[in-house]
């Protein structure tokens, strides 16, 4: 009877132990995933599940099992913070040999070079038409603190057969590397308008895009070389 009685017994669940062993290996499965926040939140949900699972199975007299998930629950944690300089080491590196590196955060690097005043200064332009010899000019340029900027310069110019030194006003504006500059001039008595749009090369040193006269189909490109660096 007794042993008949004890057959009868319900078995003890074998769910908290799958269970336990299953959130185990996920945590560590996301615990080496390069995917910073969600293998964060990942790895913390499924470690602290089956270290509660845990503690049910060592209630339930589970005691191999309930200590070996509890020592998996600490290697989680090894193998997450050992992970990051596996993840992380390789980028460090390649920054470094291409020069891309920086000691400040990237934010806060963007930040300060949008708003500098990138292109004070003066500068020596040259622009190009087709099948037609370029023109050089100077300019001095001064960029205002809400990114506005406004300058003069002097060009020489073949009119009538004869060389005239003609002089234009600037304005325009910055958004980051891209510049929109128009200049403004005089000519036998009618004022004439031709628009500038570039990029600041990464030195800060060169502008380059093209131009155009609104209104007309004539363009080009131009270039602008900065003189005092």
């Amino acid at each position: 009877m007794n042993q008949n009685a004890h057959a009868l017994l319900p078995e003890k669940p074998k769910a908290p132990k799958v269970i336990a062993i299953v959130c185990l290996l996920l945590a560590w499965l996301f615990a080496i995933l390069p995917i910073p926040l969600i293998s964060t939140l990942l790895t913390v949900a499924f470690n602290i599940v089956a270290f509660i699972l845990a503690i049910v199975c060592l209630t339930r007299q589970a005691m191999i099992l309930g200590i070996s998930v509890i020592i998996g629950t600490a290697f989680t944690i090894i193998l997450y913070v050992s992970s990051y300089p596996l993840l992380f080491g390789s980028a460090f590196l390649a920054a470094s040999k291409t020069g891309h590196l920086s000691s400040k955060p990237l934010f806060a690097a963007q930040s300060h070079r949008d708003t500098e005043a990138l292109i004070d200064g003066a500068w020596a332009g040259e622009y190009f038409f087709s099948k037609m010899p370029s023109v050089k000019f100077s300019v001095n340029l001064s960029e205002n603190k809400d990114r506005s900027i406004t300058g003069k310069s002097k060009e020489v110019v073949r009119l009538n057969d004869r060389e005239e030194t003609i002089e234009a006003e600037w304005t325009g504006t910055r958004t980051r590397e891209n510049i929109r500059l128009d200049k403004i001039f005089t000519i036998n008595n009618t004022q004439q308008k031709i628009r500038y749009e570039g990029n600041l090369a990464s030195d800060r040193s060169r502008i380059s895009g093209n131009w155009s006269i609104p209104g007309t189909k004539r363009q080009g490109t131009f270039k602008l070389t900065k003189t005092n660096k």
